[in-house]
C-alpha cells in the first residue's frame, strides 16, 4: 500500500481535528456546532453556584458535553474555573440568552463543527 493510501484511510477512519488560533477569527455557522467556553463563576466555594448555571442550559434546552473543574493556581481558597463544551453555535438565540447574566465571567473559546 502506497503512503499517500496509509494517510487517506488514516484520516477517512479517524478524522482530522485542526486548530485555529486567531484573536478575532470567527467559524461560519454548521448544521451541526458545538462551543467551547472557560467559566470563572464567582463564589465556587459556595453551594448551587455551578447549578445555577447550569439549570439556565437546560431552561434554554441546550445539551452540554463536557465539564471540567480546575482549581485556581494560587489560590489558597477551594475555588474553581471550568472549562465547558456544548452544542449549539456561539450566537444562536437560546445560547446567548442562557450566558447573558454569565457574560463578565466567559472566556469564548469558539464554535466549531461538531464531528460526526
Amino acid at each position: 500500500m502506497a503512503k499517500s493510501q496509509k494517510w487517506k484511510d488514516y484520516f477517512d477512519k479517524w478524522g482530522n481535528r485542526c486548530y485555529i488560533l486567531a484573536k478575532d477569527f470567527v467559524n461560519q455557522k454548521s448544521e451541526a456546532d458545538k462551543t467551547t467556553i472557560i467559566l470563572e463563576l464567582p463564589n465556587t466555594d459556595k453551594a448551587g453556584v455551578l447549578a445555577t448555571f447550569l439549570n439556565d442550559f437546560k431552561d434554554k434546552n441546550i445539551n452540554l458535553t463536557k465539564i471540567q473543574n480546575r482549581p485556581y493556581k494560587d489560590r489558597s481558597d477551594f475555588s474553581f474555573w471550568f472549562f465547558v463544551e456544548f452544542e449549539g453555535y456561539f450566537m444562536d438565540k437560546d445560547i446567548q440568552e442562557a450566558t447573558a447574566p454569565y457574560q463578565p465571567y466567559i472566556k469564548w473559546l469558539g464554535s466549531y463543527a461538531k464531528s460526526l
